[in-house]
């Protein structure tokens, strides 16, 4: 590591947000206790009720639950500090038992539902977890298989019990809070006392960073990092107390969790489901102001709407693609801060009115925006969602930053780039283009671990290992992680990801691609063929056969190869893909190759596939 902090806040390398001052919270307790206290009655969260609906819960309700866990834990004899593991998917469940260790002063460690047995095996070991929170039998015995490994954790807590039998070591959620209802009947102050004595250092959260490569990492994140992450986004002043949030995104990620968090600051309710496939009616019924996402979901709900509309074809399709066309004219104009034509405006209207309505409509009809994070969104996505009147607003951050260190604002996107930096938080880069991120979001380290610490963090600037610009002395662009950068024999350096992008977003087809060519003469690429896409795609062209048979069919191979020659006219020449080989099998998080937050595994995909590539090379 070789940067430091520069002398002005007025070098092109450095973005300062810290003339806001923050007002930061001491603790996740303190700020769920003020909400309580100011907000009783007022709407917190809905969930699912089986039959198409939601059930709400006010702050009062959320309270009649989490205290009771709180002071289970306690009596259990946990202590500040010390590890509570939650292995379930997304849920309102979820939250309450998360919050309930915040408040007894516990810290929770996140655990995927989808985590492999040595990945399950080192995380419930490496943070010598002392309880662990899971879903169901299911996951019960994955647990089970790995439990004498584990050998700080007392106890397994199920949330949902059907067809278990509960061995020694093991109880339910509703024996917990039981129990913890017998201990406030005589200590009333318990939880309250818990939270008094937490400070801004405590340890909150522990997250296991799912990683392209090695083995997981612990990011200590502080009751003083969320609390200024929320601080942060609170000071942009795009979230109120009105709107409401659908949020979907897999909990045990620090993209979720930061958004529960800043619902405890601004105090907007919160309808959770994690079902995917339920996500469209969701927004329907939810009809939430403001959704956070991966960006393969836009890519995904833009192929979908598409796909609809050219499936009905005729003045359908027309009309569609004439609302697209006005519309994004008028977004290009914009961004390149200009007004487009008084002609352009009033198609653009008129498109918006005729075509985006129903969109807009099928979506709730109150959305004001998305947010995007994670990984990178092509211009044509967001160009779209932009014409619709559904903006997306792009977001950067890491599981070390409490998520968002960078975001657009509404109607001062820019679109390429992440936005500004949080308030009272600060960017800089360093002298190769490394992204170095401080502030009060920004963890001071890796759990037991004080090599990787000493590697990622100097004098209070974490390395993000991404390479970025700054853009008009404002905006934050990401250009590739930095080890995914390459160069080819010819000497030419190549940012993969922004082609992978490129790619992905030009046809519905592709799930995923990933480019390679490292001290190669050419760069080629493994494309991954999305399944849905590709059932779609085969029902209208009249075809037949199994995944691996379907996409060698010549009607997708030619559709794959015409998304690439277009993807390579937005390239330098020793950037293009000049050979591309379609794979028998899916790129998913189930065979390791995505991250449960549906990033590339790089190394995982290359190392599988070595002679395919080799072969294309030949």
């Amino acid at each position: 590591m070789t940067a430091t902090a520069p002398q002005t806040a007025s070098s092109p390398t450095f973005l300062d947000g810290t003339d806001v001052d923050l007002r930061i919270d001491r603790s996740i307790a303190t700020m769920y206790r003020d909400r309580l206290a100011t907000s009783p009655a007022n709407l917190a969260f809905r969930e699912p009720d089986g039959s198409g609906g939601w059930t709400d819960h006010t702050w009062r309700q959320v309270d009649d639950r989490v205290r009771p866990l709180a002071a289970g834990l306690l009596a259990l004899g946990i202590a500040r500090g010390d590890r509570v593991a939650l292995m379930a998917p997304t849920s309102y469940t979820w939250i309450v038992v998360d919050l309930a260790v915040q408040v007894a002063g516990a810290a929770a460690t996140s655990i995927y539902p989808v985590a492999t047995p040595d990945v399950l095996e080192w995380i419930l070991a490496d943070s010598a977890s002392r309880v662990l929170v899971v879903q169901d039998a299911a996951l019960l015995e994955q647990v089970r298989a790995v439990r004498a490994q584990a050998s700080a954790l007392e106890l397994v807590v199920v949330i949902d019990p059907a067809d278990v039998e509960l061995q020694d070591g093991e109880t339910t959620l509703a024996e917990l809070a039981a129990s913890g209802a017998r201990h406030l009947a005589a200590e009333p102050r318990c939880v309250d006392e818990a939270g008094d004595v937490l400070v801004h250092d405590d340890l909150a959260t522990l997250i296991y960073t799912s990683g392209t490569t090695g083995r997981p990492k612990g990011v200590r994140l502080t009751h003083g990092n969320w609390a200024g992450e929320a601080a942060g986004i609170d000071a942009l002043g795009i979230l109120t107390p009105e709107h409401t949030q659908l949020l979907w995104l897999p909990l045990a990620h620090v993209f979720a969790q930061t958004f529960v968090v800043t619902q405890l600051r601004v105090g907007y309710p919160t309808a959770v489901d994690g079902s995917i496939p339920d996500l469209v009616g969701n927004l329907a019924t939810a009809r939430p102001a403001f959704m956070a996402a991966a960006p393969r979901i836009f890519e995904k709900v833009h192929a979908g709407i598409t796909a609809q509309v050219e499936a009905k074809g005729g003045v359908s399709l027309a009309l569609f693609r004439w609302a697209v066309r006005t519309g994004e004219q008028k977004v290009r104009a914009q961004q390149a801060g200009e007004q487009a034509s008084w002609w352009v405006r009033a198609q653009a209207a008129l498109g918006s009115a005729l075509v985006f309505s129903k969109v807009r409509k099928r979506f709730g009809g109150n959305l004001q925006y998305f947010i995007s994070g994670s990984a990178p969104l092509s211009r044509e996505i967001l160009e779209f969602f932009e014409a619709a009147g559904l903006p997306i607003l792009e977001g950067y951050g890491l599981t070390e930053t409490s998520a968002a260190i960078t975001v657009n604002l509404p109607g001062r996107s820019r679109f390429g780039t992440v936005g500004p930096v949080l308030p009272g938080h600060r960017i800089q880069l360093a002298s190769d283009g490394e992204i170095l991120a401080a502030g009060p979001c920004v963890t001071a380290g890796y759990f037991q671990n004080a090599e990787a610490t000493a590697e990622s963090v100097e004098d209070g600037w974490f390395h993000t290992g991404d390479i970025g610009e700054i853009v008009d002395g404002r905006y934050l662009k990401i250009v590739d992680r930095k080890k995914d950068l390459f160069k080819t024999s010819n000497g030419k350096y190549v940012a993969p990801g922004l082609v992978e992008v490129t790619l992905t977003s030009s046809c519905a087809l592709v799930g995923q691609a990933v480019v390679v060519g490292a001290g190669r003469s050419y760069c080629v690429a493994l494309v991954s063929v999305d399944s849905e896409e590709l059932a779609r795609f085969a029902s209208a062209h009249g075809l037949t056969g199994d995944y691996a048979e379907l996409v060698h069919a010549p009607e997708v191979q030619a559709e794959i190869r015409q998304a690439v020659e277009r993807t390579n006219g937005k390239f330098a020449r020793w950037e293009q893909i000049k050979k591309f080989a379609v794979l028998d099998t899916e790129i998913t998080v189930e065979s390791n190759e995505l991250t449960p937050s549906l990033k590339l595994r790089r190394k995982p995909v290359v190392e599988k596939h070595a002679d395919l590539i080799d072969s294309l090379y030949s």
